[in-house]
């Protein structure tokens, strides 16, 4: 049977296990099926530095026809400041105009060339932006993005990214996921309905304080938020404390802390406040808030948790338990 025969929606899938090159080649074959081809091969399009990259940069920059099918583009770490396809970003970004999702992760793009890559896309068009570069500061970008698309849904910035002089406000109505540094909450008065948050507290931005950060962070979301991890150098009292008064709703909590917990009235004071997250079903305390267990001589992680009854998951330092029959039992140890 021949491939033309075919409905669309079954020569689609078909062509969604092909890989770039023979797309392109299989394109060239017949005219029914080359619009299909192009469709799926210029959906979602990924910059890095093999070849294939720089033909399609230059096809996209060249052919407005193809770059409307694009809705997902990627700018690879791997793609040096100096190729081919960076330089014809901005003209690329501008000819997308069904693209809803945008990533960057090469870390070799200049500031002055990624500010004219998001200004020179369409307004209200994105619905995901992901810009996981090492470009400092970035406070007057991210006021730009929030401005230029309200309607994004997900929003990942570099957590170790530092803000300059200009602290943005996330008014965006329909974020449900945020990855990035915590003083992107310190002034939010908007309404969001995010669902899953993730931030980091920089040791060189001590502006960013704890309990005004998930204060802020409350104003914003305290009714949606289901899921946070925060990142934050130094003790984790005063960070859990904050966090169990601000979202006693939470169902998973992640804590990454760089302070070794080995005091009785710290475990005591860490208990206490998540005795009071009846909702809070998963805990994860990151590798690097190490704790040791009782045939060490030292804190049993476990007593921290006794009395958050909900809690079913637990993990720390690569060690993983599940509550079964309100029994804790060991499940993997991964490091």
């Amino acid at each position: 049977m021949s491939l033309e025969v075919l409905p669309v929606e079954l020569l689609q899938a078909i062509l969604k296990e092909l890989c770039p090159r023979d797309l392109a080649a299989l394109s060239s074959i017949s005219r029914t099926i080359y619009p299909v081809a192009m469709r799926e091969l210029y959906t979602s399009i990924t910059l890095n530095k093999r070849k294939e990259s720089r033909l399609l940069a230059k096809s996209l920059k060249h052919r407005p026809a193809k770059a409307s099918f694009v809705k997902y583009l990627v700018v690879g770490s791997s793609i040096t400041a100096d190729s081919d396809a960076v330089k014809a970003l901005p003209d690329i970004v501008k000819h997308l105009d069904q693209l809803k999702h945008f990533e960057i992760t090469a870390d070799e793009i200049s500031s002055k060339r990624l500010t004219t890559v998001i200004h020179a896309l369409k307004a209200e068009q994105l619905t995901h932006l992901t810009l996981l570069t090492d470009l400092q500061p970035i406070g007057d970008l991210v006021d730009f993005i929030v401005g230029r698309h309200p309607n994004l849904q997900e929003l990942h910035l570099s957590p170790h990214a530092l803000c300059g002089d200009k602290i943005p406000t996330l008014a965006l109505t329909k974020l449900e996921e945020f990855v990035g540094p915590s003083w992107c909450f310190s002034r939010q008065t908007v309404k969001m309905p995010l669902f899953q948050v993730s931030i980091a507290w920089s040791a060189e931005a001590p502006e960013a304080g704890t309990e005004d950060i998930i204060t802020s962070l409350a104003t914003s979301c305290k009714d949606s938020l289901k899921v946070l991890c925060c990142s934050k150098p130094g003790p984790c009292e005063e960070l859990v404390d904050a966090i169990t008064t601000s979202f006693p709703d939470l169902r998973g909590l992640e804590i990454s802390s760089s302070v070794i917990i080995n005091s009785p009235d710290t475990v005591k004071r860490l208990a206490t406040s998540l005795a009071k997250m009846q909702e809070l079903i998963a805990l994860s305390f990151n590798p690097s808030l190490v704790l040791s267990d009782q045939r060490r001589g030292g804190i049993d992680l476990l007593q921290i948790v006794d009395n958050a009854k909900a809690i079913r998951s637990l993990s720390c330092c690569g060690v993983s338990w599940s509550k079964v029959d309100n029994r804790w039992v060991h499940v993997e140890k991964n490091c």
